[in-house]
């Protein structure tokens, strides 16, 4: 990459999401396609985000602290978002 302008969509072949009990989600054939001169704006501005397949194991572990939640110093804005199957493990 020589330039932000020569930024491509993001393909991964998987995705594990954890806390302190495991793997709560798995993302399989995962694409991300953001605009990264938005950040300079303070916004994340993501044009696609796909997956194959998107299996829920559980939710995720609460801090337990009876904190709020996560609060990001930038707007998230989300074009289109999808899953070709989701799969909710018991």
């Amino acid at each position: 990459m020589s330039s932000l302008d020569d930024f491509a969509p993001a393909n991964v072949a998987a995705v594990w999401l954890r806390d302190p009990d495991g793997t709560w989600l798995v993302m399989e054939d995962a694409a991300l396609d953001l605009d990264p001169w938005r950040l300079l704006r303070g916004e994340i501005a993501v044009a696609n985000l796909s997956a194959g397949t998107l299996v829920l194991h559980r939710l995720p572990q609460g801090s337990g602290d009876g904190a709020g939640p996560v609060r990001l110093p930038l707007r998230i804005r989300l074009d289109r978002v999808s899953v070709g199957n989701l799969i909710l493990d018991p």
